[in-house]
């Protein structure tokens, strides 16, 4: 009863005191596990586990607790082969699939866990965490629509569940709804007062407000009543850095990975603190350390790399991006950067088409993965489809100088000098400075040489 009604802790001591009672009973030993699971304390669940395991090998339940204590202890796919194991020998377990997702999700494998999610909603209709978790994999993909229809669905089916409520509320604010996102998350919040995506969200929407203090104050009281949650820990962090006291937010994320070194994110914050400080090499290491925390995460490379970028140390960052795209080969800003490095920095142009393909594929009004496309037909001499995709990505964001370069040096291509020249200057008004001034400069004193538009050059 007790487990059913979300009582946890009370159920916990029942479930403790009948195994003292019972201590050769898996089924109270499986219960007992679980609790703890839904607890957090992993550690003490993975302990009595794996004795019951050693007694027990094949008890479903058990297989599936281990599963859960892989995943929470940062190894994907030792969880994904204990879960499959066990969804082979019991089909119809739809929480065997649900938490097979997890794993596939936490190891990468997006495509994957949407399979065994929706095959987890198909044995079971009213699973609202699968449900919950497809429209997270949909606000991913950009499918805000698709989002919103899944979570409704997981909010429908079980109106206390937060992690439905959060994935709502972001794709509100995705589609521009900020306001009524902000709600739904306060609605998240009385369901679970320390839901970390929901505090997360409502400190990224307090940043853009300029509110940080108050979401910091908002979660500096969570943390007097859960001073041993190492997230509330980090989110605090996060928002001291953003404050720009990087002192104390050194110190707040230090006390994270104290209470728990798997803390998600928390080497990232350090390199963040770090590049602030001007300590670059010391932020790269600890890039580097959480790439080794956790390798399948691809936003550690992706950061990484980005800093090697502005170094122009274009070896080092095409690696590092070709990593990233390893972890998350169907993440769109990741295969558009990759085409991109491919095309300026030495590659095989048709890859660089298809990863600039499968990245406008997946985030079709993205002005970025317009451009990489456009770029990339622009590079492989398809002018007139360069063209097509090119002007999506001026339009809109006409301030943006290197997709009117990009533009403008397609125009002249064509023989199109007016719209070239019009659009080359665009990029130097609003880039004088850029990547790519110098060749802007040099293509409109080309073109007045030439006897085109050409025009006054910046």
């Amino acid at each position: 009863f007790y487990s059913t009604t979300n009582q946890k802790d009370k159920a916990l001591t029942e479930f403790q005191s009948l195994v003292s009672a019972r201590p050769k009973d898996v089924s109270v030993k499986a219960s007992l596990v679980e609790t703890l699971l839904d607890l957090g304390r992993i550690d003490e669940a993975a302990s009595l586990a794996r004795t019951a395991l050693k007694e027990n090998p094949a008890d479903p339940r058990l297989l599936l607790s281990n599963g859960r204590i892989l995943i929470g202890e940062g190894k994907p796919q030792e969880a994904i082969d204990t879960l499959q194991s066990l969804t082979k020998a019991d089909p119809t377990s739809a929480a065997g699939f649900y938490f097979l997702g997890v794993a596939q999700k936490a190891g990468g494998f997006s495509t994957t866990a949407r399979s065994s999610f929706s095959r987890a909603l198909e044995l079971s209709p009213r699973m609202s965490q699968a449900a919950a978790a497809i429209a997270s994999l949909d606000l991913e993909k950009g499918d805000h629509n698709q989002a919103m229809r899944q979570s409704d669905r997981a909010v429908e089916t079980n109106p206390d569940l937060a992690s439905g409520y959060v994935t709502r509320a972001r794709a509100m604010i995705a589609q521009g709804n900020l306001r009524e996102g902000e709600l739904v998350l306060r609605d998240a919040l009385k369901r679970d007062p320390v839901s970390l995506p929901a505090l997360a969200t409502l400190l990224n929407i307090a940043a853009s407000q300029g509110r940080t203090a108050d979401a910091v104050q908002q979660i500096s009281g969570l943390l007097k009543q859960h001073p041993e949650n190492a997230g509330l820990h980090f989110l605090q962090a996060l928002g001291e850095f953003t404050l720009g006291d990087l002192d104390r937010s050194e110190a707040g994320v230090r006390q994270a990975l104290a209470i728990d070194k798997k803390t998600p994110d928390a080497y990232t914050l350090l390199a963040n603190i770090d590049f602030a400080r001007g300590s670059i090499e010391k932020g790269k290491s600890d890039l580097r350390a959480a790439i080794a925390a956790n390798p399948r995460k691809s936003a550690n490379y992706v950061a990484l790399g980005t800093q090697f970028e502005k170094e122009k140390n274009w070896e080092e960052a095409r690696k590092l991006f070709e990593k990233a795209h390893e972890a998350d080969a169907s993440a769109p800003l990741i295969c558009a950067e990759l085409a991109f490095l491919y095309l300026e920095h030495g590659g095989d142009v048709n890859v660089a088409v298809s990863l600039a393909q499968t990245a406008k594929r997946t985030m079709p009004e993205s002005p970025i993965t317009s451009d990489a496309l456009g770029w990339a037909y622009y590079k492989l001499g398809s002018t007139d489809l360069a063209i097509n995709e090119l002007k999506e990505s001026a339009r809109k964001v006409p301030d943006n100088a290197v997709y009117q370069y990009h533009l403008g040096m397609a125009y002249m291509t064509a023989h199109r000098f007016e719209a070239a020249t019009g659009y080359l200057q665009r990029a130097l008004r609003n880039g004088p400075n850029s990547l790519y001034a110098e060749d802007a400069r040099a293509a409109l004193k080309k073109m007045a040489r030439a006897g085109g538009a050409g025009g006054p050059v910046l």
